[in-house]
């Protein structure tokens, strides 16, 4: 267990100007002068022990803390017998985890352009999908018959979050993204034959390339937890020209996925503005 601030080392950056939060250290600034006991402690590790598992038959693997991304690496490292030196196909596959790794952010749920759309095809949208060629390449779209949309504005978007430059860094890869290409690529069409009617269905698909990749950093995130008492609260921001509309949008979601007869168990539910 640490003792002093010198024995806490920065995880993300060898960059000796930059020094953790004040908050890190919250833990060690008890009443009583002693450092609180921790929970538990896990490094984000990647994809590699999956790939692994994969290899010898594994069926289902159940995994640590890992980075958002490294089960879609995994599997399409596993798939195309990508070896860890192939850094280019191993940045595609990153990214084209990224962009799905927060679910119906990518579909709808969580984009600047929602105020296009009608809000009711954006409460549940449908589940993406990342299809990875073997030159690390990838199609986002989406399951047929859902709702939300998927183009290169929703895409655009999911990229942007977590960014802070033109490198990507993963357990597994690091990633170059500075001439990445986002391109629309048509409809899939498909019929829903119902006892009743028959409803064509399009569904987007928008192509994601020009990702270089470079070998992973030589450090890795960690979590540390220790027992700091309970609070529940979900702050949501809106910024822009339609932040009204935006509130509308996320409560309508919020109440949409709570469970049925949830709200009767709760002595408030307020939404403020």
């Amino acid at each position: 267990m640490p003792t002093s601030k010198e024995e806490l080392q920065h995880l993300d950056s060898g960059n000796p100007s930059i020094v953790p939060s004040r908050l890190t250290y919250a833990f060690m600034n008890t009443n009583d002068g002693k450092p609180l006991p921790m929970t538990s402690a896990h490094a984000y590790l990647g994809a590699r022990g999956i790939v692994e598992g994969l290899r010898r038959g594994a069926q289902i693997i159940i995994c640590g803390r890992v980075a958002d991304a490294s089960p879609v690496i995994a599997a399409a490292w596993f798939w195309y017998n990508w070896s860890e030196t192939d850094y280019d196909r191993l940045a595609g596959a990153l990214i084209a985890g990224h962009l799905i790794e927060c679910s119906a952010y990518v579909t709808g749920a969580n984009f600047a352009g929602f105020d296009k759309y009608p809000l009711e095809d954006l409460i549940a949208p449908g589940f993406p999908i990342s299809e990875i060629e073997k030159d690390g390449t990838c199609i986002i779209t989406k399951h047929p018959g859902t709702q939300g949309v998927v183009n290169t504005d929703t895409v655009k978007c999911q990229f942007l979050y977590e960014l802070q430059g033109n490198v990507y860094l993963n357990s597994d890869v690091s990633a170059h993204i500075g001439n990445i290409a986002f391109e629309g690529v048509g409809k899939d069409r498909y019929l829903l034959i119902t006892p009743r009617f028959i409803l064509a269905l399009t569904v987007g698909r928008v192509r994601v390339s020009g990702v270089k990749g470079s070998p992973p950093p030589p450090t890795t995130k960690l979590a540390v937890f220790y027992p700091g008492g309970y609070e529940a609260e979900l702050l949501l921001n809106a910024t822009g020209y339609a932040t009204t509309q935006k509130w509308d949008l996320l409560e309508k979601q919020i109440r949409h996925f709570l469970p049925e007869g949830a709200v009767n168990d709760l002595e408030t539910l307020e939404f403020q503005r």
